[in-house]
Formats: C-alpha cells, sequence, structure tokens
C-alpha cells in the first residue's frame, strides 16, 4: 500500500481547502495550485473525511489546520519583524509554502482511535517531515520547499540553514507550545529546560 496518492481533487475540494488556509493569497498562482494539490493528496490519501478532523499533533485534538494557521499568521509577522528590525531578507513565497506544507503529512502519520491520537502504520516506517517532503518532491515543489519539511521536525537530524527555515522553526514551536499549554502539558520550552 502506497504512503500517498497524489490527487487534484475535484473543484468543491480545492475550493474547501483555499477557504481554510491563511496565506495563499502570497503565493504565485502556480505554487498556490500546488500547495491546494499537496492538500488535497494528503487528506484524500488519509484516512480523515474531512480536514476539521485531522489532528496536529499525537498529544492532542488541536486541530491541524489550526496550527498551520497559526503558523502562517505568526510566521508573517515574526519575519515581517525581522525584516523591519534587522534588515533581514525573505523569500516570501518560498517561507509561505513551508508554513502551509509543514505538516502535510501530519494526517498520514496520525489516526484517531475515538479521542485519543494514535500513530498510523506508516509512523513507524518513516519519520516526520520525510513523508511530507517525498509527497512534495512529486507534486513538483522547489528542492528548497523539499529539503525544509523534510528537515524542520525537531528530531531531524540536521536542519536547513535558510532564514526561512530558521523563523519556520521558531514559529513552529511557538504554536506548537500553545497546543501543549492548552492540553495542560508542560510547554517544550520548558521540557528542553529540564533536562539540563
Amino acid at each position: 500500500m502506497p504512503f500517498y496518492t497524489i490527487q487534484q481533487g475535484c473543484s468543491e475540494e480545492r475550493e474547501w481547502v483555499r477557504n481554510k488556509l491563511l496565506g495563499l493569497d502570497r503565493l504565485s498562482p502556480d505554487n498556490k495550485e500546488k500547495v491546494l494539490t499537496a492538500w488535497v493528496s494528503a487528506w484524500k490519501s488519509s484516512s480523515y473525511a474531512n480536514l476539521e478532523d485531522m489532528p496536529g499533533f499525537s498529544f492532542s485534538l488541536y486541530p491541524l489546520l489550526d496550527h498551520v494557521n497559526d503558523v502562517v499568521h505568526f510566521g508573517i509577522s515574526m519575519a515581517e519583524e525581522a525584516t523591519k528590525r534587522w534588515g533581514v531578507t525573505v523569500d516570501w513565497d518560498y517561507l509561505i509554502q513551508i508554513f502551509l506544507l509543514h505538516d502535510i503529512d501530519k494526517p498520514l502519520l496520525l489516526n484517531r482511535d475515538g479521542d485519543k491520537i494514535v500513530k498510523s502504520p506508516f509512523a513507524s516506517q518513516i519519520q516526520h517531515g520525510v513523508l511530507g517532503a517525498l509527497l512534495l518532491n512529486e507534486i513538483g515543489f522547489s528542492e528548497q520547499v523539499v529539503g525544509t519539511v523534510a528537515t524542520h521536525a525537531t528530531n531531524s537530524p540536521f536542519h536547513g540553514s535558510s532564514t526561512e527555515a530558521y523563523i519556520l522553526h521558531y514559529v513552529d514551536l511557538f504554536c506548537a507550545d500553545r497546543a501543549v499549554i492548552l492540553e495542560g502539558q508542560t510547554p517544550y520550552y520548558q521540557k528542553l529546560s529540564l533536562k539540563k
């Protein structure tokens, strides 16, 4: 059984995804269509009937779409401030793509079992980020986007060195901590400091 199948989806499905994701208006038309194809492919290849049911984390029912939209929202703010304050230059099209696509494989790696989130059989075969990168590569995303998605997870053996990858890392953890706090658990930044 394949990990996923690339699917365009029908116009209603593409429109539904288009209406749920923030930041699409900041992408080139070609990249916007590829992002829609990636989301439709992950959705239709998953066990979920609709995107609202997809969890963003193995420890929480916090929706994947909420997490991704939080990353887009706070990521744009962070990048704009870094540009103003430090004179940082970012490639906005690339940045928005990685915000929207960094967790594209979560629907394939996480399943629901009642009110619990369980790892799918794929999760023991391939690391988070890598599966998403394979899907994105097949759709035709740039090597830069594919590489950043493949290595963005905190447990990745190495990480990208671009400014955009750096911004994604911090905003992703910032937004993940929101989900952790909502669950009444210890945020990542405190877990990391407790290990010392």
